[in-house]
């Protein structure tokens, strides 16, 4: 599993507890199936996202060899012409106006020994590195990547969930790991800081009371703590949002001092812990 899809997670986060343990002191799946990667013990403070992405389930193979898809959700026009992979790992170009993928076999015979109908495909997860930034096609899993960096090279009491999914997994795991303090972690398009602490209006989505970090007033909900507060996790959570820029091709760009500026954040949290 390359990357987690949308009701195929268990199979990749057991990849990824694997991956981890030697990293964390305890790493288990609460009764949702949600990752937990503790250190120290019990948990004072847990950070949390969800994982999953959007897949591609293969509905038909056409005469020409190209695979009708059935995404769960409308795929964006903006990710034409990006790679995606079937479960043995074979890539295919994605058309998103026309919902198919092309596997470039030339027939439907040679594409039926590639993929069959029923199976799930996947975007081409994508991080690299371009000047001060980074560039992702799909930021949950970015997310992923820099908390798994940050597990095995920070040695501090903070818990790293990985949801399964997002609301349903946030109430989960509040059900299931009491603890100090819950921050939910999102990519969020055009806020003003790099990275804040989010706030709706009318419903609660309430920062810390510190003055680490700025606040943003959303619209709309964009964060997890609220499920996670509605779940009595803990009396307090906050949601944090790390600023992306979209860019032509379904592809984002993220500051690496946006990182560096929210590690730093929970570093010195953890410190007062």
């Amino acid at each position: 599993m390359k990357n987690p899809v949308y009701g195929l997670e268990k199979p990749y986060l057991e990849q990824l507890s694997k991956e981890l343990l030697i990293y964390t002191d305890n790493t288990f799946f609460d009764g949702f199936s949600n990752l937990v990667a503790q250190r120290k013990g019990e948990p004072s403070v847990v950070v949390g996202f969800a994982v999953s992405e959007n897949a591609f389930l293969v509905s038909d193979i056409l005469a020409d060899g190209k695979v009708k898809i059935s995404p769960l959700f409308a795929v964006s026009e903006a990710l034409s012409g990006q790679r995606v992979l079937s479960p043995n790992g074979k890539q295919g170009i994605l058309n998103a106006k026309e919902n198919t993928v092309d596997f470039c076999t030339g027939g439907k015979e040679k594409t039926g020994k590639i993929v069959k109908v029923g199976d799930v495909l996947y975007l081409k997860p994508l991080m690299e590195t371009v000047g001060d930034s980074y560039i992702t096609n799909q930021p949950a899993w970015f997310l992923k990547q820099i908390f798994c960096d940050f597990l095995k090279t920070k040695n501090t009491k903070i818990s790293v969930a990985f949801l399964r999914e997002t609301k349903k997994g946030a109430y989960a795991l509040g059900k299931n790991l009491p603890c100090e303090k819950a921050f939910f972690i999102t990519c969020q398009k055009d806020l003003r800081q790099g990275v804040c602490f989010l706030k709706k209006e009318g419903d609660f989505v309430s920062p810390m009371d510190m003055k680490e970090l700025p606040v943003a007033i959303l619209e709309k909900e964009a964060s997890l703590a609220n499920t996670y507060y509605t779940a009595s996790g803990c009396e307090n959570v906050a949601g944090i949002g790390l600023c992306y820029e979209e860019l032509p091709g379904g592809q984002y760009k993220i500051k690496k001092e946006t990182v560096k500026e929210l590690f730093t954040f929970l570093e010195q949290l953890s410190l007062t812990q």
